[in-house]
């Protein structure tokens, strides 16, 4: 009878780790549904830079690559993230990605936060994705507004986006915008590139 009981409760404990290192597997190995959904081939207006005149007005249009390139360049020295790409839509929305080094941005999450607590189960280096709305103000002012984010392929809540880190995002959009492109009015998205009004 001793043995009968010792057995069932080794079978117990056996099936219980079972469970437990396929949940932690299952956890590690998950691959949700990509964040963002592709966007078409760009215009061939979008694909490079340009410019085309009308009725006292100047517009430019900047092609993703240039964008990403301007974003990286006036990101600040420790930005925790580096190859910039983005992906940009006319219906308003900027897919953003980037490779995201772990000991720098510690730096720049608040203790508790869920991207803080999802560190543990991310390598040294990951792919963050964060799917952003794009709104520009009257003074020609971009605002990314983030909607979706996922690290490593794990989706988190959008809380989980530091502050920090969205808005030195917005401020090298802006900044870059305004030291190379100065006197433009406003800006429109279009599939692949945006274009500047002056």
């Amino acid at each position: 009878m001793e043995n009968e009981k010792s057995f069932g409760y080794t079978l117990l404990l056996g099936v219980c780790m079972i469970i437990s290192l396929m949940l932690i597997g299952k956890m590690l190995l998950y691959r949700p549904a990509p964040v963002h959904t592709p966007i078409g081939q760009p215009n061939a207006e979008g694909a490079q830079q340009g410019q085309t005149e009308g009725e006292g007005s100047k517009n430019m249009w900047l092609g993703e690559d240039e964008v990403a390139q301007m974003i990286e360049q006036y990101l600040p020295e420790d930005f925790p993230a580096k190859g910039i790409s983005v992906a940009i839509s006319h219906n308003g929305s900027v897919c953003a990605k980037g490779t995201l080094y772990k000991d720098k941005l510690a730096g720049y999450l608040e203790s508790g936060s869920a991207m803080r607590s999802a560190l543990i189960f991310l390598p040294a280096q990951f792919e963050l994705q964060a799917d952003f709305t794009a709104a520009c103000s009257t003074e020609g002012q971009l605002t990314l507004t983030p909607q979706r984010i996922a690290a490593g392929g794990i989706e988190l809540p959008v809380s989980a986006l530091s502050p920090a880190l969205s808005g030195a995002l917005n401020e090298a959009v802006n900044q870059a915008l305004q030291e190379k492109y100065e006197g433009y009015r406003s800006v429109r998205l279009m599939d692949g590139a945006l274009e500047l009004h002056a």
